[in-house]
């Protein structure tokens, strides 16, 4: 199945016609739909031309995949300057679910502000492998002079987890506050994705305090390590709890709207470490 266009102005020369692959279309698949990932800016596909020469297949990536693609092929060293990829990121609609700096919507962010976006965006959308190969290109200190160190890195894993943790604790508010409220669709895939979130920083944590345990930063790491393991296991617990519907709390005899709610802030002294 074929859909025609109407504009051919796809290559350098003239096409005399030109039909849109309708299998190869595919929208950028984002965990939280956010309105400005917008068609066709977010759309991807293939294109079927017909030129004096002959036949040829064009392919259109849509601007939040090509960010993506471009961002994991450059790697490391397109953090050194950050500012031209975080206006591109920007541009293409990519938001941070739970942005390390609060800030970066700012006039003029900082480099830091920048690469905290960056690398925010990159753990939404599965690019470990990009974050993990941050630390071996900072580990050397070559990039020291830019604020480019594994102490930058780490710190914005702990305040990605500060600000999931954050996110967590004010739906267990409603969860464990015995009313009995259900959570709206969007709490609930609020949940799941601080689930996910953590799930993948636990992961680049541990993997930090594997290969960085040599460096003055191990005192750090260890503790930390165990503060997200905690977190990370509440998160999974409670989503356990609400898929076998003993979440939320039902509101009972013995139970007041105002009775003292099993929070994280139980978990919060070792967090704060």
């Amino acid at each position: 199945m074929f859909l025609t266009l109407k504009t051919v102005e796809l290559c350098s020369e003239p096409l005399i016609a030109s039909s849109v692959l309708i299998d190869s279309i595919s929208l950028y698949h984002t965990e939280e739909p956010q309105e400005i990932h917008l068609v066709p800016q977010a759309l991807s596909y293939k294109v079927v031309g017909l030129s004096e020469n002959g036949l040829m297949t064009i392919e259109k990536i849509g601007l939040q995949k090509l960010w993506l693609a471009n961002t994991e092929a450059i790697g490391a060293k397109s953090l050194i300057h950050p500012t031209k990829l975080f206006h591109a990121c920007v541009s293409a609609g990519l938001v941070p679910m739970f942005p390390a700096h609060q800030n970066t919507e700012t006039c003029a962010p900082t480099n830091e502000e920048m690469r905290s976006y960056i690398m925010s965006v990159c753990l939404d959308n599965g690019l470990i492998k990009t974050i993990l190969d941050i630390g071996e290109q900072w580990e050397s200190g070559v990039h020291a002079t830019s604020n480019c160190t594994l102490n930058f890195l780490f710190e914005w894993v702990w305040s990605s987890v500060s600000t999931a943790y954050k996110s967590v604790n004010g739906i267990c508010d409603t969860l464990f506050s015995a009313s009995g409220q259900e959570l709206d669709v969007s709490l609930k895939r609020r949940l799941q994705l601080s689930r996910l979130i953590l799930d993948r920083l636990y992961y680049i944590h541990t993997a930090f305090c594997s290969k960085y345990n040599h460096t003055l930063y191990a005192d750090t790491l260890e503790p930390r390590l165990k503060a997200i393991d905690i977190i990370t296991l509440f998160v999974h617990q409670v989503s356990w709890f609400m898929n076998v519907g003993l979440l939320p709390e039902a509101n009972s005899k013995g139970f007041t709207q105002y009775s003292h709610p099993l929070r994280l802030f139980e978990i919060g002294p070792l967090c704060c470490r």
